[in-house]
């Protein structure tokens, strides 16, 4: 299913494919973003996303990855 995009104001919603990868985008702003690349996902190649605070959501991502990959 393809995303929703209004590109003069910066909106992207959705599924997107481009030079043959997927992304799932969710925003209205450029900046600030969390960018994920997704390692042997079915489908999506990044997922990108705002939300607030994105270094401390960055930082909680990355401190749950090393505990599940300590487990």
């Amino acid at each position: 299913m393809p995303g929703t995009s209004i590109s003069p104001l910066n909106i992207y919603e959705g599924s997107f494919k481009y030079a043959n990868e997927w992304y799932f985008l969710s925003y209205e702003r450029r900046e600030p973003l969390i960018i994920i690349e997704m390692d042997g996902h079915d489908k999506y190649n990044y997922v990108i996303f705002a939300i607030e605070n994105p270094s401390e959501i960055a930082a909680a991502i990355r401190r749950r990855k090393r505990n599940i990959e300590t487990v």
